[in-house]
C-alpha cells in the first residue's frame, strides 16, 4: 500500500475511519471487517498452498493468522487491530479442527507466479475453501448445519494493482459485501401450512491483500443463505446454513380412518391418498398436533427405507451406533394436540410418534374425548339443539389408546385435494 502526505486534520480523520473500519463491517450483516497486506515471503507460501490443495491452504492461513506480524495496514489504528482479529480467526480455525460448529470461508481468484516472481491473477475465476468440519479430524466440508460463527477471508492481489489500473478497480475483491437471505424454517412453515388447512492478467506486485470479515452471528438464523455479493462476480457466492429443527406442527388421523391401500411407496416417494368416501372422514376427524424431537438435520433426514438400506446416501460410512441413532432416537418425538374443528377442546391428544419421512409419521398415544354428562339443564326459550348444547356440561372421559398417522400440513392438504403442487411450490 502507498504512503501519502495529508494535512494533520485529514490524517486524524483517516486514522479514525481506519479504526472504525476495523471495528465494523460494510453493513448490518458484518460485525467486523479489516483489510491488510501480507508480506512477500508469506504471500509466496500462500499462493503455493492455494495451488496445492484446500487442506494445505487452510493450514497455511491458520499459520499466517497465528504469526500476525506478517500482516500489516498503513493506517496506524487499523494496523493495531490486525493482531487481535487474526488471533481470533486463528483460534476459531483451531476450534474447527476440534470439530466445533464454526466456519472460515476463504474466497480467492486463481493466482500463479511468473518466471520473474510476479503474480498473475485470473479475474474470470472465483474459488472457495470451506474451512468447516462436521467432526474432529473430519474432512473440510461445505455443509453448514445451524452454524452461527462464520468468518470470510478474501485473498486478492495487492491494492496497488488496482490503484495503478482504472480498468481493474471494480474487480477488487474487498468491494464484495455480505448479505443474508432468510428462508422459512420447518416449524414456521408447518404452522403456515396448518393455517392454510384450516482472462489471465500479469501483475507487477509480489504481495497479496487479505480482507477479513466476521459475519454478525446474531444475524445468522438457520435456515438461511450467507451471500457474498460483488458487481464483478458472474453470480453471487452463496453459502447455505442448513436447519437443525426441534419441532413441527402436524395433522393426525386415527387408524380407524385409514386403509392400507391409502399409503404406497413408488419410485422413492411416499404417496398418501384417501378414497372419495374417506376424504370427508379425514377432514372431520383430523387433529392438529405439535411434535417435538431431538435436533434434526432437515436436509439430511432421509426416508426410513433409505436410512435402513442405502448407506450411500451418507457422506461417509456410518458406525453401528450412528446407524441405530439414525433409525431410532432421531425419529422419535412426543406430541400433544387438539381436535381440528370449530370445537378444538372436544378432543385432546398426546403420545409418541415415529417419523418415516420428514413429512409422515406413525403415532402411538392417547385421546381424551370431551363427553356430555347425563344432565337436565334449564335452557330457557332456546329451541335449537346446537344452541342448547352450548349450555350442556361436559367432561373428559378416560384416556383411550390410539394408533394413527400424521402428516406435514401441506402433505395433508395435497392428499385431500385442498392444495395443488403448483400452489405449494409457488409456480
Amino acid at each position: 500500500m502507498k504512503t501519502k502526505h495529508f494535512s494533520p486534520l485529514l490524517s486524524v480523520l483517516i486514522l479514525i475511519s481506519g479504526y472504525c473500519a476495523a471495528q465494523n463491517g460494510k453493513n448490518e450483516y458484518e460485525s467486523k471487517r479489516l483489510e491488510c497486506s501480507l508480506n512477500s515471503v508469506s504471500s509466496k507460501e500462500l499462493v503455493a498452498s492455494l495451488n496445492e490443495s484446500d487442506e494445505s491452504a487452510y493450514a497455511k492461513l491458520k499459520e499466517i493468522f497465528g504469526k500476525s506480524s506478517v500482516l500489516s495496514n498503513d493506517n496506524t489504528l487499523a494496523n493495531a487491530q490486525i493482531s487481535p482479529f487474526a488471533k481470533e480467526i486463528e483460534k476459531t480455525m483451531e476450534e474447527i479442527n476440534m470439530g466445533k460448529n464454526a466456519a472460515v470461508l476463504v474466497v480467492y481468484r486463481k493466482i500463479t507466479v511468473t518466471l520473474s516472481g510476479e503474480y498473475a491473477a485470473d479475474y474470470t475465476t472465483l474459488n472457495t475453501i470451506y474451512g468447516h468440519r462436521e467432526k474432529k479430524d473430519g474432512k473440510l466440508t461445505s455443509y453448514l448445519l445451524s452454524t452461527k460463527k462464520v468468518y470470510i477471508v478474501l485473498i486478492d492481489v495487492d491494492d496497488a494493482v488496482y490503484e495503478n489500473d482504472d480498468l481493474k478497480k471494480d474487480k477488487k475483491l474487498s468491494l464484495a459485501s455480505v448479505k443474508i437471505k432468510y428462508k422459512t424454517g420447518r416449524f414456521e412453515q408447518s404452522w403456515k401450512d396448518l393455517m392454510d388447512v384450516g482472462t489471465m492478467s500479469t501483475q507487477t506486485i509480489n504481495t497479496l491483500s487479505l480482507t477479513l470479515i466476521k459475519v454478525a452471528p446474531e444475524r445468522i438464523k438457520d435456515p438461511c443463505d450467507v451471500i457474498l455479493s460483488h458487481s464483478a462476480f458472474k453470480e453471487d457466492q452463496v453459502y447455505t446454513v442448513h436447519e437443525s429443527n426441534l419441532a413441527t406442527f402436524q395433522i393426525g388421523v386415527t387408524n380407524s380412518k385409514i386403509a392400507v391401500s391409502n399409503i404406497s411407496i413408488s419410485d422413492g416417494n411416499l404417496t398418501v391418498k384417501p378414497n372419495a368416501d374417506q376424504t370427508k372422514d379425514w377432514k372431520s376427524n383430523a387433529y392438529a398436533l405439535l411434535e417435538v424431537h431431538v435436533p434434526r438435520d432437515v436436509d439430511r433426514f432421509y426416508p426410513l427405507w433409505k436410512s435402513l438400506f442405502d448407506n450411500k446416501a451418507y457422506e461417509s460410512p456410518r458406525s453401528f451406533a450412528r446407524y441405530l441413532y439414525d433409525n431410532t432416537l432421531s425419529r422419535i418425538g412426543v406430541y400433544g394436540g387438539l381436535k381440528l374443528s370449530k370445537d378444538p377442546l372436544s378432543g385432546l391428544y398426546a403420545g409418541f410418534n415415529y417419523a418415516i419421512t420428514n413429512d409422515f409419521a406413525v403415532n402411538l398415544g392417547w385421546v381424551w374425548v370431551n363427553e356430555y354428562e347425563t344432565q337436565v339443564t334449564d335452557i330457557g326459550a332456546i329451541t335449537s339443539v346446537d344452541d342448547a348444547l352450548k349450555f350442556a356440561k361436559r367432561r373428559y372421559g378416560k384416556a383411550n389408546f390410539s394408533v394413527g398417522i400424521s402428516f406435514a400440513p401441506a402433505i395433508f392438504a395435497k392428499s385431500l385435494g385442498l392444495k395443488s403442487k403448483s400452489a405449494d411450490s409457488g409456480n
